[in-house]
């Protein structure tokens, strides 16, 4: 089956989307939640009551030092106004209606980010140019034309 746009003409769309998402993406901070790992001590028999064998020990949780990184990503923090006023009037079903009006903010990212965020609990990330932590708030949703990946999280904002 015959493309309709050429190699070259292919590369240069691309090139244009990704010069679009720099332009318009900014940096944000991904933070990870530590690994917990339970370190328990060895067991000794030396002060145990006779016929009891081995003591029991509590485990005790080591804590490795949190992970993060900086990407670049486009936030969208959609006005809750502007679509409820989009909405009224129109014949959509509930379902289209209330995933809307549910996820006002989202987040587009390249495969590195998105690697990142699914390697693990992911505690937060940080906008620091508007000072806002937000929480992902659902599976991310892949976004792909003419072979770009970009990948959508919807977000809340927890401050």
């Amino acid at each position: 089956m015959a493309n309709l746009m050429s190699t070259t003409e292919q590369a240069n769309v691309l090139s244009t989307i990704d010069d679009s998402f720099d332009t318009w993406s900014r940096e944000i901070i991904v933070y990870k939640e530590a690994v917990k790992v339970a370190v328990t001590p060895a067991p000794t028999t030396a002060d145990n009551p006779f016929g009891f064998g081995e003591s029991q020990h509590d485990p005790i949780y080591t804590y490795s030092t949190p992970r993060s990184a900086s990407f670049f990503a486009i936030i969208k923090n959609m006005d809750i106004e502007s679509p409820i006023s989009q909405v009224r009037g129109m014949a959509l079903s509930p379902e289209i209606i209330s995933r809307i009006l549910a996820n006002p903010i989202s987040m587009k990212v390249r495969k590195s980010c998105k690697d990142f965020i699914e390697d693990g609990p992911t505690e937060r990330v940080f906008d620091p140019k508007t000072s806002e932590t937000y929480l992902i708030n659902g599976h991310f949703c892949l976004q792909t034309y003419q072979g770009s990946e970009y990948y959508v999280y919807p977000l809340r904002k927890t401050n």
